[in-house]
């Protein structure tokens, strides 16, 4: 949503001429956005807890205590294992018997 919008804003500097020499600043202005976005999300992993730190302008943190997750799954395209990222979608907790 913040993406879309700081975007959209970007769309008004470009003037409105037959031209196309502004034609590449909002793809250009999307990743550079997108890279931001990603450079500043973290995952860290203590002996205790798993964080999440991410955000640009605002700052967000969420934490799991380890004993609370049962598993975890990586999703990585041929270009994440070429380049070291993936996607590690989040699933709610199953309930375990007591």
């Amino acid at each position: 949503m913040v993406a879309a919008v700081a975007v959209a804003g970007a769309a008004s500097l470009v003037p409105a001429s037959s031209s196309s020499s502004g034609a590449p600043l909002l793809p250009a202005l999307w990743l550079g956005w997108r890279y931001l976005y990603w450079a500043n999300k973290v995952y860290m992993v203590t002996n205790n807890r798993v964080l999440k730190l991410e955000g640009v302008f605002t700052k967000s943190h969420s934490d799991a205590a380890l004993d609370k997750i049962n598993d975890m799954t990586l999703e990585q395209d041929l270009l994440g294992r070429l380049l070291g990222y993936g996607t590690s979608p989040s699933r709610p907790p199953t309930r375990r018997p007591a």
